[in-house]
C-alpha cells in the first residue's frame, strides 16, 4: 500500500521541484570596481599603484617600491694642458682646457694634476720642470674659483713618456700636465640576464 502511494506521489513531487527550481533567481553581485592602477608603465615589474619611482632605468634591479638599487661609480677621465719646450708658462691656446677643467671641478669632480716633460734634458732638471708646470696649472685653476681641496698634485718628469719617438712631434706631446678627473656617479644596479657582461 505504501509503495503504491509513493509511486503516485513521486511524479507530483518531481513536478513541484522542477517548478520551484525554474522560478529560483540566483543572487546577483555587483561587479568589483578596479581602484588600483595595475599597469606598469616603466616596465620594472612593479605596478603603478605601488611604484615609488615612475621612471626607472630599463633593466635596473628594483626594490618592492619600484626604485632602483644604486651604487657609487667612480669615473676617471683625463684632460691635458701642453707646454712649450723648457717652459712652464701656460700657453694662450691651452686656456680653454683650463676653463673646461674648472667647470668640471666646480660641478663636483676632483682632480689629480700630473706633470710630465720630454726627455731632452737631465732627469733631475725635468723633474723640477714638471713640478713647476703642475704648480702653474693648479694656480690657474684656483684663480678661476676652484677649491684647493679638490686638487692633488704629482710630477714625474720624463719617467712616464707617452710617446717614445725622438722627434719634435713626440717631444711636444710629452710636455704636458694631465688633469685626471674623478667623478662620483650614482648608477643603478642592473638585473642579470643571459646577455649580461660580468666585468665591463
Amino acid at each position: 500500500m505504501m509503495t503504491k502511494w509513493i509511486r503516485q506521489i513521486a511524479p507530483l513531487a518531481t513536478a513541484v521541484l522542477i517548478c520551484s527550481c525554474s522560478s529560483y533567481d540566483a543572487d546577483h553581485y555587483p561587479l568589483a570596481v578596479q581602484r588600483a592602477d595595475l599597469a606598469d608603465l616603466d616596465l620594472d615589474g612593479v605596478i603603478n599603484h605601488r611604484d615609488g619611482c615612475d621612471a626607472t632605468t630599463s633593466g635596473a634591479l628594483v626594490n618592492n617600491r619600484g626604485c632602483a638599487t644604486e651604487f657609487d661609480r667612480t669615473v676617471i677621465t683625463p684632460s691635458v694642458v701642453f707646454f712649450d719646450n723648457d717652459d712652464d708658462v701656460i700657453r694662450s691656446d691651452q686656456l680653454p682646457a683650463i676653463e673646461d677643467a674648472a667647470d668640471r671641478l666646480m660641478n663636483g669632480a676632483t682632480a689629480t694634476l700630473v706633470g710630465h716633460t720630454s726627455a731632452l734634458a737631465s732627469a733631475q732638471y725635468n723633474l723640477a720642470l714638471s713640478k713647476r708646470r703642475v704648480e702653474n696649472v693648479k694656480k690657474a685653476l684656483v684663480d678661476t674659483g676652484v677649491q684647493n681641496s679638490s686638487l692633488s698634485s704629482d710630477y714625474v718628469g720624463e719617467s712616464q713618456l707617452k710617446f717614445t719617438g725622438d722627434d719634435d712631434v713626440s717631444h711636444a706631446k710629452n710636455r704636458r700636465v694631465e688633469i685626471q678627473f674623478t667623478q662620483h656617479q650614482n648608477q643603478p644596479l642592473m638585473r642579470w640576464t643571459i646577455y649580461s657582461v660580468e666585468n665591463p
